[in-house]
């Protein structure tokens, strides 16, 4: 019996043999919302690929959701070093790739960057005890002298009144294959790495946890970090090597695993917006993925119209 997911894929021109199963249904689920909105086809390598946006449309920021998003888009475009497309931002990826964590990044924390009171009401909700008020918030901070990232650093104040700083190490549908990188002594004097994280994949892990550290030595101080591990509540290899990661620290460093789902009901219960629902529409509504090859979830299943996205689906 043929494999619906896979057929609809091919015929979305977006099968990728070596995928995992939630990259599937991942890459299924932004070919439906690049249909949806009225989008061409890219191309890769001088081949169609649904998962893409055409250079037109990609230039006109057509990946990104909301204004906020385009702001932050556009912003980061104009300060990326096109003669070097592994730093900060990948521009190519950010503004054509419909799969990649990096226009995710702006289409959820775009807007965040924005408004630090209801970022900062949003994550007082998810760790009242950790969060007071957020002061500023950055993407895609790269290490001073580390190798990594920190794909979201949030600057805030704990409620006791003493500066903090939260890192998010956010994926969407990326894999884990990467390989061990040489380890410089020099980066011991940022933090001494625990016994486990000398290779891949948590040696990354280890080297985006060095760049939140490093981000929070101001001068002779250093302030209190949390890393967060940011994934959809589907991507179970996201999920499994996070924890993995939060097990071997444990201890020694304050890390923790949030779902996008959560933080959405966060942002959700602080004040409803379009701009959320219709993040949610095209990263989270899986539902359509379903749909779109004929699984049915209930005997006397709820038409939807669409794009619409319920709530109470992000709820645990």
């Amino acid at each position: 019996m043929a494999d619906p997911l896979r057929t609809a894929l091919k015929k979305g021109d977006a099968w990728v043999k070596s995928d995992n199963a939630f990259q599937r249904r991942a890459r299924l689920l932004q070919v439906l919302w690049r249909e949806q909105a009225g989008l061409e086809a890219g191309e890769r390598n001088g081949k169609i690929n649904g998962a893409r946006l055409r250079a037109d449309d990609a230039a006109e920021l057509a990946n990104f959701l909301s204004p906020g998003a385009k702001t932050v888009a556009d912003t980061e475009l104009a300060e990326s070093d096109p003669d070097n497309p592994d730093g900060r931002w990948n521009p190519e990826r950010l503004i054509a790739d419909l799969t990649s964590s990096q226009p995710m990044l702006c289409n959820l924390f775009g807007e965040l960057a924005l408004d630090p009171d209801f970022t900062g009401a949003a994550l007082h909700r998810l760790w009242p005890d950790w969060v007071a008020e957020v002061v500023a918030l950055e993407l895609r901070r790269p290490g001073d002298t580390a190798p990594g990232f920190v794909d979201v650093l949030v600057d805030h104040v704990t409620p006791a009144g003493v500066p903090a700083m939260t890192g998010f190490r956010v994926r969407y549908a990326e894999n884990f294959r990467v390989g061990p990188q040489p380890h410089d002594d020099a980066w011991n004097r940022i933090a001494k790495p625990p016994p486990g994280v000398d290779g891949p994949p948590l040696q990354q892990f280890w080297f985006d946890h060095l760049a939140l550290i490093e981000a929070a030595h101001l001068g002779d101080q250093q302030l209190p970090t949390r890393l967060v591990h940011l994934h959809p509540a589907g991507n179970e290899r996201a999920e499994k090597t996070a924890q993995e990661y939060v097990t071997t620290v444990a201890g020694s460093f304050d890390t923790t695993i949030l779902t996008i789902e959560n933080l959405v009901s966060a942002l959700r219960a602080v004040e409803p917006m379009a701009w959320i629902d219709d993040f949610c529409a095209r990263y989270l509504d899986f539902a359509a993925v379903d749909a779109a090859i004929g699984i049915v979830a209930d005997s006397d299943p709820v038409e939807m119209p669409p794009g619409a996205f319920a709530p109470e689906d992000l709820d645990d």
